[in-house]
């Protein structure tokens, strides 16, 4: 069976706390459609995404990562992730190393091959991550 860690963050008082309730939600209906077995939750509240540094729920995630503690990271959107996209290209470059993928509730994209690489496909905007998929 497949390992998710569900990933879930808000960051403005345009949202509200219950944000993280619903993203939550989401992304398990995704695990149980998926048949992925949540072991893990992560979460930050009012934290924007520009930066991971400032982010202790995303880096307990990467350190999560880094002991294989699970096989794929479902977030609502990639956005929640980061915003930024020197963060995101270097986190998911640690990922795919390591032979995590990542899924969004919002963009599930039905793959019978290996996750990552129907993720690097894609998600990706560089014409070399997108030759290797």
């Amino acid at each position: 069976m497949i390992r998710a860690a569900i990933y879930a963050r808000f960051s403005s008082d345009r949202q509200n706390d219950r944000s993280v309730d619903d993203q939550i939600a989401s992304c398990r209906e995704l695990c149980a459609r998926e048949g992925f077995a949540v072991v893990l939750t992560f979460c930050d509240r009012e934290i924007s995404g520009a930066s991971i540094v400032n982010r202790p729920g995303f880096q307990d995630l990467m350190r999560a990562a880094e002991a294989r503690r699970f096989d794929v990271i479902v977030a609502e959107d990639v956005d929640r992730i980061s915003r930024d996209q020197g963060d995101w290209h270097t986190a998911r470059k640690r990922l795919d190393f390591l032979g995590i993928a990542i899924h969004t509730a919002s963009s599930m994209a039905p793959c019978a091959r290996s996750w990552a690489r129907c993720f690097s496909r894609t998600w990706s905007s560089t014409p070399a991550a997108a030759s290797r998929a």
